[in-house]
């Protein structure tokens, strides 16, 4: 009698199948961790806010910042390194977070001393400058050389803007107990975005984005997110009118953040100081102005210390339409070129020129250089906001330049000439 082979039942094939696919699975995520452990990782919110302003992660983004719910990024606790500059010709600069997760020490355990807080971005954080080169570090240093020695915290972190801000004065700094806390926000408020900085975290509240966070056990899906670095997230509704959604925080929005943390300060007996370091020509320190005045505190507006140096060479009277920008920067591309580059508010009215004492540039309007946003040339990203444009490198030095806007449209806004004026040394 023939015998026929044994088949094997449909439970046990499903049974070997589901064995071997965990196997793989765990195989595969062995082979993440050792991935990873080699690995550098960007939040993807921050990736996802510099690529709106049309920018790339940097060496300082992937070694201090890691993914954080509460304010979508935030410094890696107790990292401790030297940081290649990113800027061509910078020097590496030494950082030190605490186990707070902020830079410098914790707060003491019992303050003896008065204690300051100081709030904001990278400007007080203290980018591409060592531990002691931080303005809360010298604002300590002036107070004792005074005999006023005071206990200065440093809860700066870069990209921040307001809207972050909220989170870390409520839920790090007030507990703390400052005596005063200085707050210096707008900078990055202005840039523009894609979406706000309010969405992103009504964003991460979500139900899609607690899934990713508990995905975020296993390593294979940590790698899988930083290859795509962002993951689709479907957008909440809108929190901002289309005309202000253009940037990460308007400019009404900046203000009801200051309020909330003056008051939230003010209801526990801290002080409050309102500290603008805007570039000069900010927009955003105009509003924290404001604030200061409604809310009865002092405001130190820095943006005359920024431009400290900056010689004021004699300039066409033509020349009145400035770009009141959030950022502006130069550097040499090559030894032979100059690169320019300034961020603009929706609200200025192209053309964007620059005039100056560069010969490339000409003598004034109408002999101005236009800078380019269509993506082409040294222009990183189109319609970003970003404007550029890469001239011969002049043989003098210092360089003085002026940017310009649309100066012939009597219907926008003017602004002070005094203060776009920049120096290349």
């Amino acid at each position: 009698m023939q015998q026929h082979p044994q088949t094997i039942g449909w439970t046990r094939q499903l049974r070997y199948a589901l064995l071997t696919t965990l196997l793989l699975l765990a195989l595969l995520e062995f082979g993440a961790r050792i991935i990873e452990r080699r690995a550098t990782r960007v939040p993807p919110a921050l990736v996802e806010a510099l690529q709106g302003m049309g920018w790339q992660p940097n060496v300082a983004d992937k070694r201090l910042l890691r993914e954080d719910p509460h304010t979508l990024w935030s410094l890696v606790p107790d990292y401790e390194g030297q940081i290649p500059s990113y800027v061509d010709g910078g020097a590496d600069w030494r950082v030190r977070i605490g186990p707070h997760g902020y830079r410098g020490a914790a707060p003491t355990a019992s303050a003896r001393l008065p204690r300051i807080a100081c709030v904001g971005n990278s400007c007080t954080f203290g980018l591409l400058v060592d531990q002691g080169q931080t303005y809360p570090k010298q604002l300590a240093a002036s107070l004792a050389a005074l005999g006023r020695p005071a206990e200065v915290l440093n809860y700066g972190v870069p990209g921040f803007t307001s809207e972050q801000g909220r989170w870390v004065m409520e839920h790090d700094v007030l507990p703390a107990a400052p005596d005063l806390v200085i707050l210096a926000f707008g900078f990055n408020d202005g840039w523009p975005a894609a979406i706000s900085d309010r969405e992103r975290l009504e964003r991460e509240r979500g139900t899609t984005a607690r899934v990713r966070r508990a995905l975020h056990a296993f390593a294979l899906f940590r790698l899988l997110e930083a290859r795509l670095q962002r993951i689709a997230v479907p957008p909440t509704a809108p929190l901002e009118t289309a005309a202000e959604r253009d940037r990460r925080v308007t400019t009404a929005r900046l203000a009801e953040n200051l309020h909330f943390m003056i008051d939230s300060a003010q209801s526990q007996g801290t002080q409050v100081l309102l500290l603008a370091l805007d570039f000069p020509t900010g927009a955003a320190a105009e509003v924290v102005a404001r604030v200061a005045a409604e809310a009865g505190v002092p405001f130190i507006d820095a943006r005359e210390a920024f431009g400290a140096g900056c010689a004021r060479p004699p300039l066409p009277p033509v020349v009145q339409a400035l770009s009141a920008a959030p950022s502006t920067a130069a550097s040499l591309s090559t030894p032979h070129e100059l690169l320019l580059e300034l961020a603009v508010p929706s609200s200025v009215p192209p053309p964007i020129g620059v005039v100056g004492n560069i010969p490339a540039l000409g003598s004034g309007v109408p002999g101005r250089v236009l800078l380019a946003d269509d993506g082409s040339g040294p222009d990183r990203r189109a319609g970003d906001g970003i404007y550029s444009l890469r001239i011969p490198a002049p043989d003098q030095s210092p360089v003085h330049y002026l940017f310009t806007c649309d100066e012939a449209d009597s219907s926008h806004p003017r602004f002070e000439s005094a203060v776009a004026v920049r120096t290349l040394d």
